[in-house]
C-alpha cells in the first residue's frame, strides 16, 4: 500500500516538473533545484538550495519578475510559510509592486493604478468594483495608510488603517478588497 503512494506523489511531482519546467528554466531556476519535491520546497523554505549553492539572490532582474509572478500563482497562499525565498524577491522588485501583483493575481477583475511618488514606493490605487481604495506611504505618520477613497480620483481617502510594515499594510487592503468582493457589499 505505502508503495502504491509513493508511486503516486512521485507521478504527481513529475507531472507538476513537466507542467513547469519550461517556465523555471526560463527563471533560470537550475533542473537540479526541482530534481524532488521536498529539494524544491526546501529551497523555498530557505531561499536557497543547499547540495548546489543556488540562491534566489543569484536571479537577474528579468528572473526575479517573472520568477515572482510565478510563485504568487503557484504558491501566492502559502506565502507567509516561504518568507525566505518571498522577501529577497519583493525587495527587489519593490515591495509596493510587490504587493500589487498579489492583489492582481487574487482578484483579477480588480485594476490596479500605480501613482508614483517623488521619493521611495509609489502609491496604489485598487479599484474593485465601484470601490476605490488607496495604499500609500504617509511621510507625517512614516507609515502606510490603506482606506477607500473619498472621491473618485483617490486623493481625498480616509485612511482605516495605519502601519510602517508595508506587509501588515498590504493584509488589511486584501481585507478591504475582499469585504468588497462579497455578494451584497457594495
Amino acid at each position: 500500500m505505502a508503495f502504491n503512494r509513493y508511486h503516486q506523489k512521485s507521478a504527481g511531482w513529475r507531472e507538476w516538473v513537466r507542467t513547469h519546467r519550461p517556465e523555471l528554466d526560463a527563471c533560470g531556476i537550475p533542473e537540479g533545484v526541482y530534481s524532488s519535491q521536498l529539494r524544491w520546497l526546501v529551497c523555498l523554505e530557505h531561499g536557497y538550495d543547499q547540495p548546489s549553492g543556488w540562491r534566489v539572490s543569484d536571479l537577474s532582474r528579468q528572473s526575479v519578475d517573472a520568477f515572482y509572478d510565478f510563485l504568487v500563482r503557484e504558491y501566492g497562499s502559502s506565502r507567509s510559510y516561504y518568507l525566505c525565498t518571498f522577501l529577497p524577491l519583493e525587495n527587489r522588485l519593490g515591495r509596493v509592486e510587490a504587493l500589487a501583483r498579489r492583489v492582481l493575481a487574487r482578484f483579477p477583475d480588480a485594476t490596479i493604478e500605480r501613482r508614483p511618488r517623488g521619493s521611495g514606493e509609489p502609491d496604489l490605487l485598487v479599484r474593485c468594483g465601484a470601490r476605490l481604495y488607496v495604499f500609500a506611504y504617509d511621510g507625517v505618520e512614516e507609515a502606510f495608510g490603506v482606506g477607500e477613497a473619498e472621491d473618485g480620483a483617490g486623493f481625498e481617502a480616509i485612511n482605516e488603517y495605519f502601519n510602517a510594515n508595508p506587509d501588515e499594510a498590504g493584509a488589511y487592503l486584501v481585507q478591504l478588497l475582499m469585504s468588497s468582493s462579497e455578494p451584497g457589499s457594495g
